[in-house]
């Protein structure tokens, strides 16, 4: 299970994004040997943006801000994740890919055509179906039933490369480890 919230910019200056994305995965490993294990993951998932877009244009009178609009997004994904990794005690090194498909169901807005983001909502609008693969590097250090992990992905749209998303992201966090073969 997943779940993650976001905010950026703040409500007021009417220049901001707020979304939610949740998934759920099901998944299957296989030891290879003591410390190679395969493991793959399908799973379901869904997503809610608002965004509101304001510029600031300047000119021989001053700064203007000017309200460019709003957009209403929501999305699912279907994907497939296959990984191999190393695993020792207190280090997991973890190499995935991630095929997926992702539908927006909604695409509303006003936006105005004076805004950068104008053209990618209306390609969105238009192109409501990507096919993405994605893959990532995971590095978890600690001990074994606790771990920090890094993680690194990398994303491509390989259906509409033209499309707006985000090539790259990382993320931290911890990792638990609650297999019976470490209670021993």
């Amino acid at each position: 299970l997943n779940y993650m919230s976001g905010q950026g910019g703040e409500k007021d200056s009417r220049d901001w994004g707020r979304g939610d994305y949740a998934d759920a995965a099901i998944g299957y490993f296989k030891p290879l040997n003591k410390y190679c294990v395969f493991e793959t993951f399908a799973g379901l998932g869904g997503s809610y943006q608002y965004h509101e877009y304001k510029g600031t244009s300047t000119s021989f009178w001053g700064d203007t801000e000017t309200f460019y609009g709003r957009s209403d997004l929501m999305f699912s994904v279907l994907y497939l994740q296959p990984s191999i990794g190393l695993t020792f005690n207190a280090v997991d090194l973890i190499f995935a890919t991630r095929a997926s498909n992702i539908h927006f169901h909604r695409v509303r807005g006003e936006i105005d055509p004076g805004n950068s983001d104008y053209e990618n909502f209306n390609r969105l609008s238009v192109h409501r179906n990507s096919a993405l693969f994605e893959p990532s590097l995971t590095l978890r250090l600690g001990w074994k039933h606790v771990k920090f992990q890094v993680q690194v992905v990398q994303s491509y749209n390989i259906s509409h490369s033209n499309l707006a998303f985000y090539n790259g992201k990382g993320s931290i966090g911890l990792s638990f480890a609650f297999a019976e073969r470490f209670k021993k």
